[in-house]
């Protein structure tokens, strides 16, 4: 069972965490708030029920679990003339709901803007896809900006800091797109040639091995 959050906490930094329902964003914020609490952070991340129940064996395996907390928040599915088991962007039956999707998504903003006003977090993490987090956050205090230094050091980090500014490719194309083995073989063929240093995202299907034998 998650963590109960409890209100602001003067002596521990508090950043709430609201990832788009999305399998290609949710997971990776999940596991970004996992290294926040691995430092000491007290992370709350805010998801509808379905969602929390795609990340939650992740939380209650970790060992600052008692540092991840969970808040729920409830998927207005009847106003955006949805079924109840679409939560998630991959989840609508029809790419014609997506719109529907987005609606109920901008339905969340008042029951989010309430658990921010009660808890005061330090900070919120989020992304474009939710643009009324910016909003809601504009409504903390206003933060002093300061140099820090990365906490979490890998190898893909080491490596972007021996690059030279603005040098490196970033290519993905999110979690929802299927490429067939010659579509990668064109964006290969295309930064292949262009001898600029990259990082690939590629969806691991298991159909793709040759691209890590050739890279």
């Amino acid at each position: 069972m998650a963590a109960k959050a409890q209100p602001h906490n003067d002596h521990q930094l508090n950043v709430f965490f609201f990832p788009f329902m999305s399998p290609g964003n949710l997971i990776p914020m999940t596991d970004m708030a996992r290294i926040f609490a691995s430092h000491g952070t007290k992370a709350t991340i805010i998801a509808t029920s379905q969602n929390i129940s795609r990340f939650q064996s992740i939380i209650d395996r970790d060992d600052h679990r008692q540092s991840v907390n969970i808040l729920k928040i409830d998927f207005s599915f009847a106003a955006a003339d949805l079924s109840p088991n679409c939560e998630s962007l991959d989840s609508p039956p029809s790419r014609g709901l997506t719109y529907n999707f987005s609606k109920a998504n901008w339905m969340l903003q008042p029951q989010a803007d309430d658990l921010v006003r009660r808890y005061r977090p330090d900070a919120i993490v989020s992304d474009f896809n939710l643009p009324w987090a910016a909003e809601i956050a504009r409504k903390l205090v206003t933060w002093q900006r300061e140099e820090t230094k990365l906490l979490l050091v890998k190898t893909i980090v080491s490596w972007l800091d021996s690059k030279e500014p603005n040098s490196v490719l970033y290519v993905c194309f999110g979690s929802l797109c299927e490429f067939t083995e010659s579509q990668l073989w064109e964006i290969a063929s295309g930064l292949e040639p262009s001898k600029a240093s990259f990082i690939w995202v590629v969806k691991d299907s298991g159909k793709f091995k040759f691209l890590t034998e050739e890279f």
